[in-house]
Parts: structure tokens; sequence; C-alpha cells
């Protein structure tokens, strides 16, 4: 009984360290939008959306990425996506 606890913890501190990582580059890429910097936060925001693709704020970023950066047809669905859950940023 003992020797299960072990892997049991293991897989526990691998869970939370792997939840982390995503967590930080989540917010590398919320920087990294603030500073204007569509292109290099766009391949991180679109990982994201697939988890959660109902994510409002995630549509909101995915889309203003894709606008900036010229994909403007790409940009619509997203984009109203966020409009229609009152992301007010959105109809900009």
């Amino acid at each position: 009984m003992i020797k299960i606890k072990y892997p049991v913890f293991l897989a526990i501190g691998i869970a939370i360290a792997i939840n982390a990582d995503a967590t930080t580059t989540l917010n590398e890429a919320k920087r990294l939008y603030l500073a204007g910097k569509y292109e290099e936060a766009l391949p991180t925001f679109q990982e994201n959306i697939k988890r959660s693709p109902r994510n409002a704020n995630l549509n909101q970023w995915v889309g203003v990425c894709l606008y900036k950066t010229g994909k403007k047809q790409a940009a619509i669905k997203y984009l109203e996506y966020a409009h229609s859950r009152n992301i007010a940023e959105s109809s900009r």
C-alpha cells in the first residue's frame, strides 16, 4: 500500500507542473497581446482555444490577433462569438 502512494503523488505533481506551465504560457501570450505583438501571441491563444472553444475571452484574443495580422476573414467567427458573449471590445 505504501508503494502506491508515491506514484500517485508523482502523478499529481506532474499534473500541477503542466498546468502551471500552461498558465505561464497563457499569461505570456496576454502580455504579448497587450504589447501589440499579435503574431507572437496568436499561436498560444490558438492552442488554448482548442481546449476551451467556448471561452469568450480566448475568442476575443484570437480574433483580434487574426485581425491585426491581416487575417480579417478568419477573425470574424471569433469576434462574433466574443460579441455574442458580451465581450465589450469585440465589437470594435
